[in-house]
């Protein structure tokens, strides 16, 4: 099932954090053992619920002549659907939320040590000053 973009905590794109910007021409391996990145979000409605993260990708495909509209492939809960879809990482709790409620923190990617294309996921964040820490394995 793909995530909807209701069940976003703002379904809005202005949003969304960008974890990492990679150009495939030019990057190397050990550029993409790890990635880290602080992270905030706003809530804008009353009565949701906080139960995980939701991530997906976008890939630009540049066009040499700048008269064509460049092409890209998103994953994005906010396009049509793809059979990639969108990663999700479940909290170990759900925790109400209210409008103006903000959820800050840090997001460090590790890539698996047995499986290459894999990355294990930890999220320290706080919300509202609460703090909390989930870490995933892939």
């Amino acid at each position: 099932q793909t995530v909807k973009e209701s069940w976003l905590i703002s379904p809005k794109k202005a949003n969304i954090h960008l974890v990492a910007d990679i150009d495939l021409g030019t990057v190397r391996a050990e550029e993409l053992r790890r990635f880290d990145t602080t992270f905030e979000f706003n809530v804008d409605a009353d009565n949701q619920v906080f139960g995980g993260f939701a991530a997906w990708f976008d890939v630009e495909f540049p066009q040499p002549n700048p008269d064509v509209k460049k092409v890209v492939l998103s994953t994005s809960p906010f396009e049509l659907k793809t059979h990639w879809r969108q990663d999700v990482f479940f909290t170990y709790e759900s925790v109400p939320l209210k409008k103006g409620s903000t959820i800050k923190g840090v997001l460090i990617l590790h890539q698996n040590g047995w499986w290459k294309r894999h990355y294990d996921a930890e999220f320290s964040y706080n919300i509202d000053g609460n703090e909390h820490y989930v870490k995933l394995s892939s």
